[in-house]
């Protein structure tokens, strides 16, 4: 088992960006280093390196004080070979609840990733 964190630029800089106090260029140099990284993420389950990917979303508590976050997986799909499954699954006071499962090539995993992800890889 791994673990790894993967963080684009954070959201301060990119506001800093757009007032002009911080450069564009560091956003799309952290925001490169962190594709790379979910890159060598997709293509090392892709190629079977690893077996699966997962991570979780920061957890959120409702009124009731019930506790819930969503938990991404990334595995190789039986349905379409040339792609990757994405699971989403809701974790609700323990009790997991499938939600989704994506058939997704690497461009459309990017679009998927998260800003920031402390990823477990077996």
């Amino acid at each position: 088992m791994k673990k790894i964190t993967i963080s684009k630029a954070p959201r301060t800089m990119r506001i800093e960006a757009i007032k002009g106090l911080h450069s564009f260029k560091d956003v799309r140099e952290l925001d490169s280093i962190a594709a790379d990284a979910w890159q060598e993420v997709f293509e090392g389950i892709e190629k079977g390196v690893y077996n699966y990917a997962s991570w979780d979303a920061a957890p959120i508590t409702s009124k009731s004080g019930s506790v819930s976050f969503l938990r991404h997986g990334l595995t190789r799909s039986i349905k379409e070979p040339d792609k990757l499954q994405l699971t989403c699954i809701l974790v609700k006071d323990g009790e997991e609840i499938p939600l989704s499962d994506l058939q997704v090539n690497l461009y459309e995993f990017l679009k998927e990733t998260p800003t920031n992800a402390k990823i477990t890889i077996e």
